[in-house]
């Protein structure tokens, strides 16, 4: 009897010194009230300027902004009020779903060309923020979290992952814009995010306020096989529209041989990949090889998905028919070729 209660004082006690010396982790708070300093914020983005980034946040009371960025001052912002529910209901996932227990960091080092995600909240005086780079790997706490975040905003902004709506700042950027190269916005009294000024000459390139009927960012200019050379070459290292992109995947009037702007008459795997701005498309028939099945005029808007997707089967169905073709000099240069376009496919597409 001695011993047993020699036991039930010594228990207590001993959980009382783990917690005194920090060996517990204290559990985190369970679902209440929604803390008045509760306050988040949700940020996503390329690491290519011109691909785009989001910028959600909202305060403790509620107001709340959206901002969407491409390139340097491309930008619109949307503002307005989460009510106390939607604000609760945000709450409850961070604690529901343990997020304060994620990292403050997850990166993958294979990945070079990839993007970041960053969510942020504060209640009850503490704060915890994890950060995504390029890391695409499953981690549902922060993928739940970034679920319920997004869906907060829909209920406020319509599509608001789309760049679309930059277009409806076209008319004043062109109206502050005009006969000038840049605008300071401290200067001018308008509301900016960084860095603070408007680039006349990035706004006009993406708004097309400039353009004549010989440019190349012009889709009838674009639509005429001469000029399918110049502007192939202008959208591979520049902005285009979709209005172009679409253009130059059509084929151009008058197409009479395998050229630039004529892909579809290019009818072999080799007089297609010789053509620049020439896509290859594959197809694997059940229980075969990746085939050569026709040529495509190049889409310069595709997304980094659809880009991923071509190289994965460019260098599968080079590596195939390096395999089956007899003529040893062709072969070594299909299979030059799928090394090529793996080693590509590895530094912007695969993660480990």
């Amino acid at each position: 009897m001695k011993l047993m209660n020699n036991m039930i004082i010594s228990v207590p006690l001993f959980i009382s010194l783990l917690a005194i010396c920090g060996c517990l982790e204290p559990p985190n708070p369970p679902p209440g009230n929604l803390p008045a300093d509760f306050e988040f914020s949700y940020s996503s983005g390329a690491t290519h300027l011109e691909w785009g980034a989001y910028y959600f946040n909202a305060d403790s009371q509620g107001n709340a902004s959206f901002l969407k960025k491409m390139g340097t001052t491309l930008w619109k912002e949307y503002n307005f009020k989460l009510s106390e529910q939607e604000r609760d209901n945000l709450y409850q996932t961070f604690i529901e779903k343990n997020f304060s227990a994620l990292n403050g960091e997850y990166q993958d080092q294979a990945v070079i060309d990839g993007g970041w995600d960053e969510i942020s909240f504060t209640a009850n005086g503490s704060e915890k923020t994890v950060s995504l780079i390029n890391y695409s790997m499953d981690l549902p706490q922060f993928r739940d979290v970034e679920e319920k975040i997004k869906e907060a905003l829909s209920a406020h902004v319509e599509d608001p992952f789309n760049f679309e709506d930059l277009k409806q700042e076209c008319g004043g950027k062109k109206q502050l814009c005009e006969g000038k190269e840049r605008i300071d916005c401290k200067e001018a009294g308008i509301e900016c995010p960084e860095p603070y000024y408007i680039d006349c000459g990035e706004w006009g390139e993406y708004c097309f306020w400039e353009e004549e009927a010989s440019s190349p960012t012009n889709p009838e200019y674009c639509n005429l096989l001469a000029n399918r050379k110049e502007c192939n070459e202008y959208c591979s290292n520049n902005y285009c529209s979709e209005e172009l992109c679409d253009t130059l995947k059509y084929e151009a009037p008058a197409c009479n041989s395998c050229t630039q702007g004529c892909c579809s008459l290019c009818t072999s795997l080799d007089s297609c990949s010789e053509n620049e701005f020439c896509e290859v498309v594959w197809i694997h028939p059940s229980g075969e090889g990746w085939q050569f099945s026709s040529c495509e005029n190049k889409n310069f808007c595709a997304d980094q998905y659809e880009k991923c997707a071509d190289l994965s089967l460019a260098y599968q169905g080079y590596s195939y028919h390096s395999a089956i073709e007899e003529n040893p000099e062709k072969a070594a240069g299909y299979a030059q070729k799928s090394e090529e376009l793996q080693e590509e496919y590895v530094s912007s597409c695969s993660t480990k």
